[in-house]
C-alpha cells in the first residue's frame, strides 16, 4: 500500500510541478520556475515533517511521493551546469548559491510554522 501511495502521489507531484512551471515565466534569463518550485517544495517538506510522525504512510506518500515528484533539484543542478557551461558564470553561480539557501530557509520557516513558533 505504501508503494502505491508513493507512486500515485509522485505522479500528482510531477503534474503539479509541470503546471506550476507552465504558469511561471520560463523564458527568463534566471530559472525562476525551478527556484520557486524548489523553495515551495522545501517549505512543504518542513511543514510535513513538523506536523507528522516520521516514517508514517502520510510522510512517505507525501514526502517521498508528492514532494519528491514536485521538487526539481535535479533540474536545478542541470540548469546551473548549463548556465556555467554556456559561459554565463555570474548568473550560473548566483543561481547555484541562491537556490539552496532559499530552500533551507523555506524548510526552516515551514518547521517554525508547524511548531507554532510563528
Amino acid at each position: 500500500m505504501t508503494i502505491v501511495g508513493i507512486a500515485i502521489l509522485g505522479a500528482v507531484g510531477t503534474l503539479l510541478r509541470y503546471l506550476m512551471s507552465s504558469l511561471i515565466f520560463v523564458g527568463a534569463e534566471f530559472p525562476v520556475a525551478t527556484l520557486l518550485i524548489n523553495a515551495t517544495g522545501s517549505f512543504a517538506m518542513g511543514l510535513l515533517h513538523g506536523v507528522a510522525k516520521p516514517g508514517t504512510f502520510v510522510v512517505l506518500a507525501i514526502g517521498v511521493g508528492a514532494l519528491g515528484g514536485f521538487t526539481t533539484f535535479s533540474a536545478y543542478a542541470l540548469e546551473a551546469s548549463r548556465l556555467l557551461l554556456a559561459g554565463r558564470v555570474g548568473v550560473g553561480l548566483t543561481y547555484a548559491v541562491v537556490t539552496p539557501i532559499l530552500c533551507i530557509l523555506a524548510a526552516t520557516f515551514g518547521l517554525w510554522i508547524a511548531q507554532g513558533r510563528l
